[in-house]
């Protein structure tokens, strides 16, 4: 088991998760859990077990009282509640209308502040303040914790049946002295203002406790129990993405050449086609060897006389002898 896993069985039996027991609002708590252990996660890890505690008593006015609140025009009622039956009624108009408690505290220490608020009717809703401040032992006024002011008409009318306004805050660090906070919840005056519900208010306060001890002996395994009833098979989910082609493997061997077969009927022959072009004459090859002469034939008769030509010209006389 996870230190978070048994961190958080821790938290399940705890007074803190004690008081989400008697709320049907959960959720915001579960938030404001969650948001705490972001944040020691963030620091460093869970290295110890931690504890959470609310440092409000009567907070969720169940006791149908308002004690130990220090209170001003202010009651309990049950017409109307956040969770459980009772609810803290701050009346409205022109009175200063206030619940505050002092809780122990220490310096260094942080808080997350919870409060839910609704109004009753239609009249308008009164600014409210909500504080956490600091003192030391001799209740010196040592600074603010937190400060929210909730402006006019931000806080919806219980009797419309909507969502309270859930405040959550986490407070500065207590300073050096510090020995206790005083927590107060105050509507100012406003003429012709609805009276102001308040109800689950926390302070919770996380604490480091030891490391856990060592992990005690495997006890002995339980007797099986027997094998429960074969449930319906489920609806076939989709088919998955095809996966990517895997590598070709080698080529296997060659099998050895089948036998040939029988020779196929020859077919028949096919039209002839046109004659083609009539390409071009070729070179003149080399004049053959010269055979022998041939055997001399026979003197062939003997022709006509021809015709007599013309007589020729006469030539130029010669050059004249010499006397001797």
């Amino acid at each position: 088991m996870g230190t978070f896993t048994i961190f958080y069985n821790f938290l399940i039996n705890s007074e803190y998760v004690g008081a989400l027991k008697r709320t049907s609002h959960r959720i915001g708590y579960l938030q404001l859990l969650n948001r705490r252990l972001e944040g020691i996660i963030k620091k460093g890890g869970i290295s110890r077990y931690m504890a959470i505690r609310d440092l409000i008593v009567n907070g969720d006015f169940e006791s149908g009282t308002l004690s130990p609140w220090i209170i001003l025009n202010a009651s309990t009622t049950v017409t109307f509640s956040h969770s459980g039956y009772f609810s803290a009624q701050l009346f409205g108009g022109d009175l200063n209308s206030f619940i505050g408690q002092f809780v122990p505290a220490s310096a260094g220490q942080s808080f997350e502040l919870i409060v839910s608020l609704s109004k009753i009717g239609v009249n308008p809703s009164p600014p409210v303040t909500i504080q956490v401040t600091y003192f030391d032992s001799l209740f010196n006024f040592l600074g603010f914790g937190k400060l929210t002011n909730i402006a006019t008409e931000r806080v919806p009318n219980v009797e419309n049946n909507v969502t309270w306004l859930e405040v959550y805050q986490t407070t500065s660090p207590a300073p050096a002295g510090t020995t206790q906070a005083f927590v107060l919840i105050n509507k100012l005056p406003l003429t012709g203002s609805a009276d102001i519900l308040v109800d689950d208010v926390s302070l919770l306060l996380s604490e480091a406790m030891g490391s856990p001890g060592p992990t005690g002996p495997t006890g002995p395994t339980g007797v099986t129990g027997p094998t429960g009833v074969t449930g319906p098979t489920g609806v076939t989910g989709p088919t998955g993405v095809t996966g990517p082609t895997g590598v070709t493997g080698p080529t296997g061997v060659t099998g050895p050449t089948g036998v040939t077969g029988p020779t196929g009927v020859t077919g028949p022959t096919g039209v002839t086609g046109p004659t083609g072009v009539t390409g071009p004459t070729g070179v003149t090859g080399p004049t053959g060897v010269t055979g022998p002469t041939g055997v001399t034939g026979t003197t062939g008769v003997t022709g006509p006389t021809g015709v007599t030509g013309p007589t020729g010209v006469t030539g130029p006389t010669g050059v004249t002898g010499i006397l001797a």
